[in-house]
């Protein structure tokens, strides 16, 4: 008399029906149809794209979600996968996304968002749910994939990939590297279990480094704490690693503490370094927080010398251009050198430097005195004078498609320069 799950969300089902020949029942009744809200429960399964083997050519969005046992989390591993593309390494038009939750409006965290014809690593979720959105809008050929998804205890994730998968989204904290390489660049940092509820009497601590030259973006797209005016029960604090000598600990906090729902309007700029701090009492569990970070290009160089290629950047796709900016602190008592291995920023025409150009600023801020020229650009290699300061602040503006700079800097003494003269005193 138990109604069964549907536990797959395939392009084919095989029914079979069986009677002997005695005692008879009301029978049963089902229904069917290519979208039927896609919501499955149980231990294991499969989701293909509609129509598969065959490729999906409508332009559609769908949406299917996942609940295993409470005690569980979900593995998703793929069998095939094709995703048409626009243009190649550009962002992901026609993708598959699997979320952290059961939300896919972004509510919920995003664990993998693919395309093209690669095959996508195994993904695992946090918690029992998840949810799997395929959006649809053909250009050739058409898109398809089959996935298979199965609940697993967490003690049994000991593959590397899984286990890294898996430790990004649970526990109380971890360091995390966040590389400035490539378009999809995004970490996601939530609390422990989210979107279920966290847990009593917890510290959590993250720490989120990227590359040199760039420095971190957080942004929490969700925030659901216990609430008081304060903030000071259960909270969500951020801090940047400064090495300045009024900061013993090292880090210093960019926000206050955060419990309300209005954090998911901030956007907050650290360092190459953050860090989120995440405390707890013991009462009043909500389903807590989600924050993306992303590495954006610029930041600070402290080291006597180093490089900035500015050719590799990425175009930010809303606006078509690069725009960023550094600052170079060396040791007190020293001036800064420049030279390049690569200068290419072309003029349109006779312009005086509008589309792409590079700015020095004598001195450690945006409106200090320019070095040298007020701006560079064109494809003749340009010679910087030295900086009268141990500070120097360079601003970068380019086009798409513009060659770029490869930049070099040094750390220079002063020298100790007097010109004295001699002369012959005459006694009378």
């Amino acid at each position: 008399s138990d109604i069964p799950t549907n536990i797959t969300s395939y392009n084919a089902l095989w029914l079979r029906f069986r009677s002997d020949a005695f005692n008879t029942a009301p029978g049963f009744l089902a229904d069917y149809s290519l979208v039927h809200d896609n919501e499955l429960i149980g231990d294991s399964g499969q989701i293909a794209s509609p129509l598969y083997p065959k490729p999906y050519t409508q332009a559609r969005d769908y949406k299917w979600t996942i609940t295993v046992p409470f005690n569980k989390v979900i593995r998703i591993s793929f069998s095939e996968f094709y995703m048409e593309n626009y243009i190649e390494d550009e962002e992901c038009f026609i993708y598959l996304e699997i979320f952290d939750g059961l939300d896919v409006d972004g509510s919920s965290p995003s664990l993998l968002k693919a395309c093209g014809a690669a095959l996508p690593e195994p993904v695992v979720t946090s918690a029992n749910v998840a949810a799997i959105k395929f959006h649809n809008d053909p250009y050739l050929h058409g898109s398809y994939f089959l996935l298979r998804w199965e609940a697993v205890s967490r003690e049994s994730l000991t593959t590397p990939s899984t286990t890294e998968i898996i430790n990004n989204t649970l526990g109380c904290g971890k360091e995390i590297h966040i590389s400035s390489v490539g378009t999809n660049n995004t970490s996601i940092v939530s609390s422990p279990g989210y979107p279920q509820n966290y847990e009593s009497d917890l510290q959590c601590t993250w720490i989120l480094d990227t590359d040199p030259g760039f420095h971190l973006e957080i942004k929490f797209t969700a925030m659901d704490l216990e609430q008081f005016d304060y903030c000071d029960l259960d909270y969500v604090t951020v801090y940047e690693y400064t090495e300045s000598e009024e900061v013993p600990t090292g880090w210093k906090a960019l926000t206050p503490n955060l419990c309300l729902p209005n954090a998911t309007t901030l956007i907050i700029k650290a360092g190459q370094r953050a860090k989120i701090y995440f405390e707890t009492d013991e009462s009043n569990e909500k389903s807590g927080f989600s924050a993306t970070v992303k590495p954006v290009c610029g930041g600070k160089f402290t080291d006597p010398s180093g490089s900035i290629d500015m050719s590799s950047l990425q175009v930010n796709m809303l606006t078509g251009v690069v725009d960023c900016e550094w600052e170079i602190v060396v040791h007190s008592g020293r001036t800064i050198r420049f030279t390049f291995d690569k200068f290419d920023l072309p003029k349109l025409g006779k312009d005086t430097c509008v589309n792409s150009y590079i700015m020095f600023r004598n001195g450690g801020y945006k409106d200090s005195p320019a070095l040298g020229e007020m701006k560079y650009c064109g494809r003749e290699t340009p010679i910087l004078p030295e900086s009268s300061s141990n500070r120097v602040y360079i601003s970068y503006h380019a086009i798409a498609g513009a060659p770029g700079v490869i930049l070099n800097y040094e750390e220079v003494s002063f020298a100790c320069r007097y010109d004295i003269q001699l002369r012959n005193k005459s006694h009378n």
